[in-house]
């Protein structure tokens, strides 16, 4: 939970790389009260944080296994530290899918660093598949509900973890 003094509180997902410890990334989409009071800040301003609440992703329940990692909309940020996991870690699962959708590509959260994952993962054997809802002519990838890129990525169920965070329609 991270919160403004005097305006409120707000849960937010960590967003960066668990084995950088001394920086803590948040993604916040500005879709209200407390989030637009986040845009004012400036560094240096006090922000607070509870937590965390919940649990990791369980990658090591994942080891040996193929890993699939589904994410929509603002369901990448969470994601976001188990797909750096997966990286670093990538000799440790028999095949790593990402599968990113978003509305459109105005929507996808880290556009730039998804746009060289693709090509960079290719060669670590990560496939990486990003779609959106409704493409413009600007957008290189694939056009549909993320679930329509299923097809692609050629899981086999009884051998597949799958991690998956985005709106409650698409899980």
């Amino acid at each position: 939970m991270v919160y403004l003094y005097g305006v409120g509180e707000v849960p937010i997902s960590i967003a960066s790389d668990p084995e950088r410890p001394l920086r803590i990334a948040h993604t916040i989409r500005s879709t209200g009260r407390v989030t637009d009071a986040f845009r004012g800040l400036k560094p240096g301003d006090a922000v607070g944080v509870r937590g965390p609440f919940g649990r990791p992703w369980p990658l090591k329940a994942a080891r040996g296994n193929d890993l699939a990692i589904v994410a929509g909309g603002l369901g990448l940020a969470p994601l976001r530290s188990a797909i750096y996991q997966a990286i670093r870690h990538r000799g440790q699962f028999r095949r790593v899918v990402i599968m990113v959708g978003a509305r459109g590509p105005e929507h996808m959260l880290y556009r730039r660093e998804l746009d060289t994952w693709k090509e960079w993962l290719r060669f670590r054997q990560i496939e990486t598949h990003l779609t959106v809802d409704i493409a413009d002519d600007t957008w290189p990838y694939e056009e549909g509900v993320v679930t329509t890129i299923f097809p692609k990525a050629s899981l086999e169920p009884s051998r597949t973890t799958t991690f998956v965070c985005g709106p409650e329609i698409m899980m």
